[in-house]
């Protein structure tokens, strides 16, 4: 039996066929860690964006996960010496792209994120996609056309391509069928992002409000 299938605690590589990457990572429990990558990446939520990507062109037969450095109980200090080690051989030996975000596993507080590997940008990659690729990621729900973006967002077509156009709205990635279209992810992000801005305006006004409240009671004392 393989120390994969022991889940025995270690280093662990994932290898893209397709383009000559890897990322590296640790775990206690490789085999529990290598059904959370894949799970992720299945539902369109990886929170490496360049692994999402690759995944998404390419599909699970091009990736290839396996055990890097195999040992039997190790704590969370030398796994990630080891983790660091890993990176930086693969990333000195110069024969892959290494997608981890980070540079050092060591101080992920201090890490540097790294510039995007093999050139991968959102637009370029699904507009190379095959329309039946496409079409998968819109029934999964993970790309969305112009109709279902208006919808979800209770707005008007027009008054999405007018945001687009102003720079007040994602670009969409891809077209379908002659149409824009636009990531789940993207959609959810720009939401969030006004969510964050009303917080913000609420919280400036009521401090603002309390300022005067506070001005008058000293005056009219």
């Amino acid at each position: 039996m393989s120390a994969f299938q022991r889940g025995k605690s270690g280093i662990y590589r994932i290898t893209f066929k397709s383009c000559n990457a890897v990322y590296i990572g640790q775990s206690v429990y490789i085999a529990k860690r290598r059904s959370g990558h894949f799970g992720d990446l299945r539902k369109g939520k990886h929170g490496n964006r360049y692994m999402q990507i690759a995944f998404d062109k390419h599909g699970s037969d091009s990736f290839v996960f396996e055990p890097f450095i195999s040992l039997i109980e190790l704590d969370g200090a030398t796994l990630t010496e080891l983790e660091q080690g890993a990176i930086d051989l693969h990333r000195e030996c110069g024969s892959f792209e290494v997608l981890n975000i980070v540079r050092a596993a060591l101080s992920p507080a201090a890490s540097v994120s790294v510039s995007a590997p093999l050139g991968i940008d959102d637009a370029a990659y699904y507009a190379s996609m095959s329309p039946s690729r496409l079409r998968s990621l819109v029934s999964t729900g993970r790309l969305w056309d112009i109709d279902a973006v208006a919808h979800y967002i209770s707005q008007p077509q027009k008054t999405i391509r007018r945001l687009v156009s102003k720079g007040e709205f994602p670009e969409p990635v891809t077209l379908l069928n002659g149409l824009p279209s636009w990531l789940r992810r993207d959609v959810d992000k720009w939401i969030e992002s006004l969510r964050q801005v009303a917080v913000a305006e609420r919280a400036s006004r009521s401090t603002s409000s309390d300022s005067f409240v506070s001005h008058s009671t000293f005056s009219l004392s």
